[in-house]
């Protein structure tokens, strides 16, 4: 799959499908704290909320609230954080029909420890035994949906699984790299269209976003574009082959809880990237996303809406207008 040539140019009121990989339930206990605690510190918790969550989750429900049809691949059982992952896609408008139930199916568990300053540690806790294999009929289902693009969600032996039943489905496949991920050659990444990034993945796997003229020659070789978001500071993307990128600021807000923002991000930059938006109009879109996500609790207390990509596209794209108009005036 290219990035560079989807297989579909959207216009901006079309309906894209798109499907989401999301293996199994995910649970996030949420606690925001009063402070940070130091080493061999007590602190108190402000609260403790378990919720709905998980990466794959998290992007299937923002790119339904940004107007996607969204349809959902993975496993679920009858336990509660399954049932409450189904309820959730339902409420959505989430078509679930290819989510296979099983008894005793995994759930992998989040505590997600908030800062005053919004900011968040996570610890994973993973599931005892992993989901079963993909289902058969999944690469046929996927064949005959043709999804305009795909989402694979953390990348890991499961995902690469569901990446290859995808790629021939054609689209666009989309994929996160976590830090902590072991890949040091981006070749095996080479079937993804778009990666998202955190600063902190990036500089795992070799690459600093502050030197982007830097790239490791593996990347050259790898994912078609990739995207590393960097906070406050907004997000950069670069076009791989050809060694170019482009970068934005991040709107000002006083965040709340940063749990999901990367997600919902990396949702609006998705489905603009289909509408064939491009460049810094394309990072001001997503990081408008992701800026309005962390003004809610929780990975999906405050998510945006299609208005509000809109604007922010239309934005930048008046402001780039008045730029090129002053730097020609006599």
């Amino acid at each position: 799959m290219s990035a560079g040539s989807p297989d579909r140019r959207l216009g901006a009121d079309a309906r894209p499908e798109v499907v989401v990989f999301d293996p199994m339930p995910c649970s996030d206990l949420v606690v925001p704290l009063a402070a940070w605690p130091e080493r061999g510190d007590k602190v108190l918790a402000v609260d403790v909320t378990e919720m709905d969550g998980g990466v794959s989750a998290n992007f299937a429900v923002a790119a339904a609230r940004l107007g996607a049809t969204v349809h959902v691949f993975g496993w679920a059982g009858s336990d509660r954080e399954s049932r409450t992952m189904l309820t959730a896609f339902q409420a959505e408008g989430i078509d679930t029909a290819a989510i296979r139930r099983r008894r005793g199916a995994a759930v992998f568990r989040t505590i997600v420890l908030v800062g005053p300053d919004g900011e968040r540690s996570v610890v994973l806790v993973p599931p005892a035994r992993l989901p079963a294999a993909l289902d058969p009929a999944w690469a046929s289902t996927l064949e005959d949906m043709h999804p305009a693009l795909t989402y694979v969600g953390p990348w890991d032996g499961a995902a690469a699984l569901f990446a290859g039943a995808a790629d021939r489905a054609g689209g666009v496949l989309a994929a996160t790299l976590e830090s902590g991920t072991a890949v040091r050659d981006l070749r095996e990444l080479a079937r993804v269209s778009i990666l998202f990034l955190s600063r902190e993945a990036a500089a795992s796997v070799g690459w600093d976003p502050r030197r982007p003229d830097h790239m490791p020659e593996g990347w050259r070789h790898g994912p078609a574009v990739v995207v590393v978001t960097l906070g406050v500071s907004g997000s950069r993307y670069w076009r791989t082959a050809i060694g170019r990128g482009w970068s934005a600021p991040a709107p000002e807000t006083r965040a709340l809880d940063a749990t999901g923002a990367g997600d919902a991000y990396a949702a609006a930059f998705c489905l603009l990237w289909l509408q064939g938006v491009r460049g810094e109009a394309l990072l001001a879109g997503a990081n408008a996303a992701g800026a309005v996500a962390v003004t809610g609790r929780g990975p999906r207390g405050a998510l945006a809406s299609p208005g509000t990509v809109a604007a922010a596209v239309a934005e930048w794209r008046h402001r780039a207008r008045a730029m090129r108009g002053t730097a020609t005036t006599p």
